[in-house]
């Protein structure tokens, strides 16, 4: 099969792996799409193109880089499906004065409540179709928001809707062949994300009216996020640092964000009211912690290594 009757997706892989296989993918598709229609035609040709972007960018399953990603899944989705959550029950609110701003807030929130689900049930195919689902909304509502609103609604909203679109790019980079659906992993994503979701949709929730009750001011979630995030992330980063091959080094380097951090804002004049490096604070405190919970790590193999080798 000559390389003008390959299907086109295959061109996106690296050229060793497109010599090498691009006959065979494409019959894959083509065996797809006759047998069970064009909507597992697409969901296979997604899956090729992930596939190709994963060998490209080296974060497939045969490297570091890819396993490391796959670790950080259920984290990054216990950290966003929180924040989409929390925004669109602030939409549904029907006390918001400014509800005509977030109008493609379905399209933009919603998938990653299916993310979420799916990931928490292991049943992670369909998490990443939610997923891709998040990737298309968020990106559809840039423009959608910019034609709305105008400058001014898009200079408020970008950021939001950029940062729910690398997230879910980076959930669909991860390698499907491993997949978060682990006892641990899915803990991790019930006990961080809950941990979120009830200061956020508190926050959501919270409507302050003036003193004649003319004036009515929605709080909104993504004030406190940056805040929060560092703050809950501090157990999980430790116990994974802690339990890393590096770990000493990894915990002093997350103990040097502070006074790092401190120096730079003190450089900068950046230390106002409400500019304080949360975040350095978190890492510092994780790597505190991560120190004395590898120390009972150790202490433990020793013990363990000790009981077996008595007679």
């Amino acid at each position: 099969m000559s390389d003008m009757t390959t299907h086109w997706t295959t061109r996106l892989y690296p050229g060793a792996y497109r010599r090498a296989f691009a006959q065979e993918v494409s019959a894959v598709i083509a065996d797809v799409e006759a047998e069970r229609g064009r909507w597992a035609g697409a969901l296979e040709k997604s899956a090729v193109i992930g596939h190709a972007l994963r060998l490209r960018t080296r974060l497939d399953s045969a490297r570091p880089a890819g396993h490391l990603l796959a670790r950080a899944v259920p984290v990054l989705v216990a950290v966003t499906a929180p924040l989409s959550l929390s925004l669109l029950i602030a939409w549904c609110v029907p006390s918001r004065p400014h509800a005509d701003r977030l109008l493609y807030a379905p399209a933009a929130y919603a998938p990653w409540c299916a993310v979420l689900f799916f990931t928490l049930i292991a049943r992670w195919s369909a998490a990443r179709i939610g997923a891709g689902l998040a990737l298309l909304g968020a990106l559809a509502s840039l423009p959608l928001v910019r034609w709305l609103h105008g400058a001014e609604g898009f200079a408020q909203e970008w950021k939001t809707l950029v940062g729910l679109a690398v997230a879910a790019l980076l959930v669909l980079l991860a390698p499907p062949d491993l997949p978060p659906v682990g006892n641990g992993a899915r803990w991790t994503v019930a006990l961080v994300g809950l941990a979120l979701a009830v200061p956020l949709t508190a926050t959501a929730v919270m409507t302050f009216g003036g003193p004649q009750e003319e004036y009515l001011v929605q709080f909104d979630p993504r004030d406190s996020y940056l805040s929060i995030v560092p703050q809950i992330l501090i157990l999980p980063t430790a116990i994974a640092v802690a339990r890393s091959r590096r770990a000493v080094a990894s915990a002093l380097s997350l103990m040097a964000a502070l006074p790092l951090a401190l120096a730079l804002s003190a450089q900068l004049t950046e230390l106002q009211r409400g500019a304080f490096p949360w975040w350095a604070l978190s890492s510092s405190t994780a790597g505190l912690l991560a120190l004395p919970l590898h120390g009972t790590r150790l202490l433990q193999a020793r013990r363990r290594a000790t009981r077996r080798a008595r007679p």
